[in-house]
């Protein structure tokens, strides 16, 4: 394969979920009204993304650096912080400058996988839950419920793939080789069926059932999995000396992360998969008369217990993709590490 496909393929990706974000956001304020509101989620949420990614990446590659550059330089770095996606596309423009450059390929999996938690799923679920919702309004056009369908279908695809690029590099970092073929597969299946079913579940149960149970239960699960982002990052993620904005914005991804697709501990794992499936629950219990709620219902139910089952039996990659997942909080990778892990490709 072509050291530029991956790269360019990513690029690709990354400008096409930009674009659809954008053009979907356009969309609900063209149609004014309730939609209103949900444009400016839309948009709210792909800031917030790419804010965080864009700080996190500058907190860990660019600040000690500034000291050393001019001011016109200084002040292009700083503003370009403010466009969101800015530092994920600009890792994607050093991996074509330099394919065999590990540093790069890293980088762009970091950045992805934050990304994909915090823009990606979230915006699945958002645009999932307004096609179930606009479902029976005779003045949404057909043309619209297929951008939204392709919006959010781009958007789990790229989440998953995401977090599944980041266990293979991740893994290759730590074992200096890629896992095995049929393990791997078993993890990508089981994280495409993993974030399929939340979407879905949560979409459904924000339609059917409640709207505030909805968004009470995705915050109830969110801090959750934040308090435990911090607890870890208090026992030594960060190491040195730490900011109180580093304390508090540092843990925000990872929160994210385990909240919505997967965690480096077992128990955690096993606890997320629990709350997920408990907001389902009312729907099950309440609407059960016909087989296509059934269906629809159950369907995402058993998708998340299925994946979990599947993520224990390889929990080995996993385990071994997240070892040092803290890591990324306080220090990057040494140089001496990432010559090896180049020399070793």
């Amino acid at each position: 394969m072509c050291p530029l496909t991956e790269p360019l393929a990513g690029g690709i990706a990354q400008l096409l979920s930009i674009s659809l974000t954008l053009i979907v956001a356009s969309l609900h304020f063209w149609r004014g009204g309730e939609s209103v509101l949900y444009g400016v989620v839309t948009l709210s949420i792909f800031c917030f993304a790419g804010w965080i990614t864009n700080w996190f990446n500058y907190m860990r590659h660019e600040v000690n650096r500034q000291s050393q550059r001019s001011a016109s330089k200084k002040m292009f770095i700083v503003m370009s912080n403010f466009f969101p996606g800015y530092s994920t596309l600009s890792w994607y423009l050093e991996w074509l400058k330099s394919p065999s450059s590990w540093s790069a390929q890293y980088w762009v999996s970091v950045l992805r996988l934050f990304q994909g938690a915090l823009g990606d799923l979230p915006q699945a679920i958002l645009q999932t839950y307004l096609i179930i919702h606009f479902w029976w309004e005779k003045y949404f056009e057909v043309w619209e419920f297929y951008v939204l369908l392709v919006q959010s279908s781009v958007s789990v695809s790229v989440a998953v793939f995401s977090i599944c690029s980041y266990i293979r590099k991740e893994y290759f970092e730590e074992e200096h080789r890629l896992p095995e073929n049929k393990d791997f597969l078993v993890v990508v299946v089981a994280t495409i069926l993993n974030l399929g079913g939340r979407v879905t579940s949560l979409a459904l149960v924000g339609n059917v059932f409640s709207a505030w149970w909805m968004t009470g239960g995705f915050a109830v699960i969110l801090t959750v999995n934040y308090s435990m982002s911090l607890y870890i990052f208090a026992r030594g993620g960060g190491g040195g000396e730490i900011t109180w904005a580093k304390k508090i914005f540092y843990p925000i991804p990872i929160a994210f992360l385990y909240a919505l697709s997967m965690t480096k501990k077992r128990g955690l794992m096993v606890m997320n998969t629990f709350l997920w499936i408990l907001l389902s629950l009312p729907q099950l219990v309440l609407y059960n008369e016909k087989l296509l709620q059934w269906v629809l219902f159950a369907v995402p139910f058993l998708a998340q217990l299925f994946a979990l089952l599947l993520l224990l039996c390889k929990w080995r990659v996993v385990k071994i993709a997240f070892r040092r997942f803290e890591r990324l909080e306080g220090r990057p990778v040494s140089e001496r590490a990432r010559r090896g892990r180049e020399k070793g490709q």
